[in-house]
């Protein structure tokens, strides 16, 4: 009896040491996923010394100078309190500045560009020359609202830049800092953007007038009947074909100028775009010389529309001087984007009915248990 027992515990004791064994070779050759922490920022561009990556418990860690709830001023009747990191610790302390490095940017998760919007770069130097906590990547503070703001938010104090807008760099959802090297770059004299594009796009003046669009001189142009000028420009049909920015769902535009001041409001309507595009080449152009040109009164450029291309309507409300945004509007549209996608997907209407998707005609919907609908 007392063997046999001996015996059954020996059994017992291999058996446990076998699995023990066992499951040591299998966790071994199956180790659990790692879970790796989400990368919330990056720094990078031809201004930096190399791609700097950060997770958020990286953007928190005492490495760099973190804020609590300091006040920041938007402009001078806009301000918040945030909690942050300082961008100029980070940049510092990572020795990622190249001493050919002159303008930054901000970019967020969806692709939104401060300095495309603001249509010009701030100065990394004077971000350098400005106190710690002037310039922070924002991820909390009393004002912070995760919902608004997304995980960071890029705050600039309007006092490192009193000359400037710096509200349009305060990029919500921000995931990228871009730093430029070289010579300043030009300023932005003219965006495309808006639902009937395939994507906004932005041309210098010296890009404006290239010869890789069709250039037209001292061109006769009528306001109205009665009235009439001599300009010279750029066909804006050849930028919008030779760029493939118009998308499927592409109705109307409307020109913007510099103070904001919308064509289209003005008018109380906008243009059909369809009938620019079957206007020949000359007859719609950004003006930015010519016989009739005055830079005082038109600003660096004017859009300019013949009053053939829309007959039956005060084309003269377009005539948008120092003009610096072409908007053209598409079909209603949906758009996808967030942290949980590869990149913002817009689809017009026409775009959403299509054969591409699978489409459900008059399916029941139950909105809770009392609720439902009819829906295609």
């Amino acid at each position: 009896m007392k063997k046999s027992t001996q015996i059954g515990l020996a059994v017992v004791i291999i058996a446990l040491i076998g699995t023990g064994i066992g499951l040591g070779v299998f966790f071994a050759m199956n180790p659990p996923p790692s879970q790796e922490e989400d990368i919330v920022m990056t720094i990078k561009g031809s201004g930096t010394t190399s791609d700097c990556t950060l997770t958020m418990t990286e953007l928190q860690s005492s490495k760099y100078q973190q804020f609590e709830n300091q006040f920041y001023a938007r402009s001078i009747d806009r301000n918040a309190t945030y909690s942050g990191v300082s961008i100029r610790d980070i940049l510092e302390k990572e020795l990622l500045l190249t001493e050919e490095a002159i303008n930054y940017t901000f970019i967020a998760a969806d692709g939104w560009n401060s300095a495309v919007i603001a249509g010009y770069f701030l100065n990394v130097n004077d971000l350098m020359a400005a106190d710690y906590d002037e310039c922070i990547f924002a991820y909390g503070g009393m004002d912070f609202d995760p919902e608004e703001d997304g995980l960071v938010r890029s705050i600039i104090n309007m006092t490192v830049y009193p000359e400037l807008e710096v509200g349009k760099f305060w990029n919500k959802n921000c995931t990228e800092m871009q730093i430029i090297a070289g010579p300043e770059p030009e300023e932005i004299a003219m965006t495309i953007w808006g639902s009937g594009t395939t994507g906004s796009f932005s041309l210098t003046m010296s890009e404006l007038q290239s010869s890789e669009y069709q250039q037209f001189e001292n061109q006769f142009y009528a306001r109205s009947i009665d009235r009439n000028a001599t300009y010279s420009g750029v066909s804006i049909r050849d930028i919008l074909e030779k760029e493939s920015l118009l998308n499927g769902g592409a109705v109307n535009y409307t020109f913007i100028a510099a103070d904001g001041w919308d064509s289209s409001d003005s008018a109380g309507y906008y243009l059909n775009i369809t009938e620019l595009m079957n206007a020949d080449y000359n007859e719609c152009i950004f003006a930015y010389g010519g016989t009739d040109f005055d830079p005082e009164e038109d600003g660096p450029i004017r859009a300019i529309i013949n009053m053939t291309v829309h007959p039956g309507v005060e084309v003269g409300k377009f005539w948008n001087k120092n003009s610096t945004e072409m908007q053209i509007i598409g079909e209603p549209y949906i758009t996808i984007w967030g942290s949980g996608t590869t990149g913002s997907f817009s689809l017009t209407m026409s775009e959403l009915q299509s054969s591409e998707y699978q489409q459900f005609e008059n399916q029941f919907y139950a909105r809770s248990i009392d609720r439902n609908a009819t829906y295609s």
